[in-house]
């Protein structure tokens, strides 16, 4: 079994090491760009302070990485006084993750050609949140099973997809700031606000 193991490991390291470092053309604006990489912490935590783009991204997206991780956290807890069983909260689960992975999927290339990470945001955003609605509402009666797995699937769908948007948009929003900075304080925001 661990040269199977080894064998699936070594076959998927193969593209890595023939990919190239960097991509043909910049992803982004800021990328373009040369960036000081070693540029001064407290430079940094200056430059973000004073951005107010910035500090609203920190807010909605902390709320909304807050409410995304107490759901998948508590899901079983959340349905089984409802009738339903762990089974069921685990096919709710693997289609919130099948659905985001879905989700990010398709947002990434629509980023990359239209670079519209505010309209993208904005739409991921309200799709997450009408998805967040509609469980509460189905998932607080038993015998809803299939309305709860369609909307933890568009819920996934819209949730997933905030993540790489919201931490392309705060290197953009923080520019000349490290992007491990900015997306640092992204996924602070969201562990305090879980």
């Amino acid at each position: 079994m661990l040269w199977l193991y080894a064998l699936v490991c070594v076959v998927l390291a193969l593209p890595v090491i023939t990919l190239q470092s960097h991509p043909p053309t910049p992803p982004s604006a800021s990328s373009a760009t040369y960036r000081e990489t070693n540029k001064d912490f407290v430079d940094g935590l200056n430059v973000i302070s004073r951005s107010y783009a910035y500090l609203m991204l920190v807010l909605i997206f902390g709320i909304g990485l807050g409410m995304f991780n107490a759901l998948t956290t508590l899901l079983e807890q959340i349905l089984f006084p409802h009738g339903y069983s762990t089974d069921d909260a685990g096919l709710a689960g693997a289609l919130i993750i099948l659905g985001g992975l879905a989700g990010a999927g398709l947002t990434g290339p629509i980023l990359d050609k239209t670079r519209r990470y505010i309209e993208v945001l904005r739409v991921c955003l309200f799709g997450a949140l009408m998805g967040f609605v509609w469980f509460a509402a189905v998932s607080s009666s038993a015998g809803n099973l299939t309305q709860i797995l369609i909307c933890s699937a568009i819920m996934g769908f819209f949730a997933f997809a905030i993540l790489p948007t919201s931490l392309e948009l705060g290197a953009e929003c923080t520019y000349p700031v490290n992007e491990g900075t900015s997306s640092g304080f992204l996924y602070m925001s969201g562990q305090v606000c879980a």
